[in-house]
């Protein structure tokens, strides 16, 4: 039963997928249009300001991307694992508040706080395993891991975003040197995530035209046509290639 309810709910978020497919290149289109401001941005309170709707916004692309692809697989995006891409994807930018407030506690020697780097991806991944097999709470062996593996992906994708708008110190605590790469790059990448979604539309509408309802009525009228055809010999005639009673009509 549990198996046919897995099925069901893959069904019914593929199809949301699938109807969504525009949302992604409409949130990439206003990220670009966002970023167009914030390099001529003149203030840290409105870099944020313009900034964070585009990490989330970002973080949506990501969510519906990852959530087609599972679906073309017959797989589903668990809701607390889209919580967590969410949530992480923002909060992990709570780590500038020392240093608005004037500390450089979490920044000496990096261009952005330690907690903006692989370690916090990583450790965020460890803790979903931990928690799938200690059960970190009664009843939430399901959702935490789910939402901290989301969580995982929301800071990877916030990281990417931060790679190509300044430097960042991604590999601390191994090295402080700052990377990044172009603007172009991040927003090039992002377009590509955000395609995802209608090439799975365009794949699941293919998969329902070649075994949906449409190709079982179009049998049936064949068989209710044509006498002679074997219900039961049909499945195994297509697969050999030919129709039924084709060897008797053709001795």
């Amino acid at each position: 039963m549990h198996g046919d309810d897995d099925a069901t709910s893959g069904h019914r978020e593929s199809g949301a997928v699938t109807r969504l497919w525009w949302l992604p290149p409409l949130c990439w289109v206003l990220v670009t249009w966002l970023d167009v401001r914030l390099f001529k941005a003149q203030s840290y309170l409105l870099l944020g300001v313009i900034d964070e709707p585009a990490h989330f916004l970002t973080s949506v692309i990501l969510v519906l991307a990852v959530a087609s692809l599972l679906s073309i697989f017959g797989r589903r995006l668990p809701t607390a694992a889209v919580v967590g891409v969410l949530l992480g994807g923002n909060l992990i930018d709570a780590d500038h508040l020392p240093q608005v407030l004037g500390s450089e506690i979490l920044t000496v020697g990096t261009p952005r706080p330690y907690s903006h780097s692989i370690t916090t991806v990583l450790l965020l991944l460890v803790l979903a395993g931990l928690s799938r097999l200690i059960r970190l709470a009664p009843g939430a062996g399901g959702w935490v891991p789910a939402v901290l593996a989301g969580a995982a992906l929301g800071v990877a994708g916030h990281l990417s975003r931060d790679l190509g708008t300044a430097t960042v110190s991604v590999f601390w605590p191994l090295t402080d040197r700052a990377f990044g790469y172009s603007h172009g790059l991040y927003l090039a990448a992002l377009l590509v995530f955000s395609v995802v979604p209608f090439l799975g539309m365009v794949i699941h509408r293919i998969r329902g035209r070649a075994g949906g309802p449409a190709f079982q009525r179009d049998i049936s009228l064949l068989q209710a046509q044509d006498g002679k055809l074997n219900r039961a010999a049909w499945p195994l005639d297509l697969e050999q290639g030919k129709f039924p009673d084709e060897d008797r009509a053709n001795p």
